[in-house]
């Protein structure tokens, strides 16, 4: 005997999101451009193609947030606040910008004990601190990227 009809099913193809006419009309152009031009070099290097390919994906927006957990709230209103009040009145000494942004920032500032309070600030500004030399450390390996990219 012959074995019957299989009862198991196929799986459903996936839907495809399609691609507005524009934009397909400009990627096609641009792949046709850069593959006449550099040609011989995706021919001996057969990989560079899927690494051309992440490379534009990342440069589209929405790009994907830094990997890790979200960052503190309260150091994100404090990074803020600390710059429009440097803005508003750049005279100001660093002391008196800090004071207005622990009031501003740490709640209940003024129930807190001076240990409290104390402790409070200094966690503040290790946080504000550490953020800020993060994304100053993210922006160079960046640019040292790019650079290297190029050359």
């Amino acid at each position: 005997m012959s074995p019957g009809p299989s009862l198991a099913r196929a799986p459903k193809a996936r839907k495809r999101e399609t691609i507005p006419d524009l934009i397909r009309e400009e990627v096609l152009s641009f792949g046709l451009l850069i593959s006449e031009m550099f040609k011989s070099v995706f021919v001996s290097r057969a990989r560079l193609k899927l690494a051309v390919g992440r490379l534009l994906t990342s440069q589209l927006p929405p790009r994907p947030r830094p990997p890790g957990n979200p960052g503190y709230a309260t150091v994100s209103k404090a990074i803020a606040l600390r710059e429009e009040l440097r803005r508003l009145d750049p005279q100001q000494p660093y002391k008196a910008i800090w004071r207005e942004v622990y009031r501003r920032v740490i709640p209940q500032y003024n129930a807190l004990s001076e240990l409290e309070r104390r402790e409070a600030k200094d966690q503040l500004r290790r946080r504000v601190y550490w953020r800020l030399r993060a994304r100053r450390r993210r922006q160079r390996q960046r640019q040292l990227k790019q650079i290297s990219s190029v050359l």
